[in-house]
């Protein structure tokens, strides 16, 4: 076995210090400082290690990604983030036969925010898991980097748009539109959604275009993007993410002006969101949940919500 799982506590103790005030440094918007406090943890516990055996680093290089994103460093970014998937196979290898790598964080940026397409991950993992059950010691993931499947799993794929960062939402607050519910939602339904709303003159935010620092909550990003938004668009079809932002939506968007919900009526007649937890509060503010059919009639219902007021499919003009 070449990882160990338990750290000494003085390590884990300096690896702590550092990484928290680099999330403190992320907080307040600090991306440089923050890149280089967890890139300062990374290097700590990478020269830790004993020889033949490795610590798992995945944390801090994906937070060292996520920082340097956000600073605008895509390049940089995206070979941080590619690092830290392949810490993350790599400490899987021994621990999982299945692939839990790819529901990992730094997977889940690598799809959403850089574009890479899923098999070209699955490539790379299966790489380095070979690697590690040949008996490859990875101590330093950037090592393996230039290897033919990384270089694949690099190249966004086609159609992929330019990751976003915080510092790139121009419009101000009143075109701003948050879009959250469950992700299962997220390639067919919020980012068509997005896209319509970008030829109105909209920002739809998706926290899945901006990346999750890893060891955070998704909550922690979503709620940062929803408070700088002057509206917002909840789908309700089924329980998710939104029942923490429904919850955490500001005093002052707390009308059906400022929230639309809407809901997959092809699923069920009515939302399927928890009614005592979510359905009881956006009653409370005046805001009653919208069937929909197909994303046409969902797009005519936002865009008559944002321009008239109104979530009559009957009034919405053509989108």
């Amino acid at each position: 076995m070449q990882l160990i799982q338990h750290w000494p506590e003085d390590l884990r103790e300096r690896h702590d210090a550092l990484s928290n005030d680099a999330r403190l440094h992320l907080s307040a918007q600090e991306f440089a400082l923050a890149a280089q406090g967890f890139e300062a943890a990374y290097r700590l516990v990478l020269a830790a290690q004993p020889k033949g055996r490795r610590y798992h680093k995945g944390e801090s290089l994906c937070n060292v990604g996520l920082a340097l994103n956000w600073l605008g460093r895509g390049e940089e970014a995206l070979r941080a983030t590619l690092a830290a998937f392949v810490e993350d196979a790599a400490s899987l290898a021994e621990e999982s036969p299945g692939f839990d790598e790819l529901d990992r964080t730094a997977a889940h940026n690598l799809v959403y925010v850089f574009g890479i397409g899923g098999g070209s991950l699955i490539q790379l993992a299966l790489h380095v898991r070979a690697l590690i059950g040949s008996g490859r010691l990875l101590p330093d993931p950037y090592a393996i980097l230039g290897a033919d499947t990384a270089l694949v799993a690099s190249t966004p794929s086609a159609g992929s748009g330019t990751p976003r960062t915080v510092g790139s939402i121009e419009v101000p607050p009143e075109r701003r539109v948050f879009i959250g519910g469950n992700y299962g939602r997220l390639v067919g339904t919020y980012r068509p959604l997005r896209d319509r709303l970008g030829t109105w003159g909209y920002d739809g935010l998706l926290a899945a275009d901006f990346g999750i620092p890893d060891g955070w909550g998704e909550d922690e990003i979503e709620l940062a993007l929803l408070t700088n938004c002057h509206y917002a668009i909840f789908e309700v079809s089924e329980s998710g993410g939104q029942i923490e932002e429904v919850a955490d939506v500001p005093e002052t968007m707390k009308n059906a002006t400022r929230v639309l919900a809407v809901f997959d009526c092809n699923q069920a007649p009515e939302p399927g969101i928890s009614r005592g937890q979510t359905l009881v509060k956006l009653a409370r503010w005046g805001v009653k949940p919208c069937g929909y059919r197909d994303l046409d009639e969902l797009a005519g219902i936002a865009h008559s919500w944002l321009i008239n007021g109104s979530t009559s499919p009957a009034t919405a003009p053509t989108p």
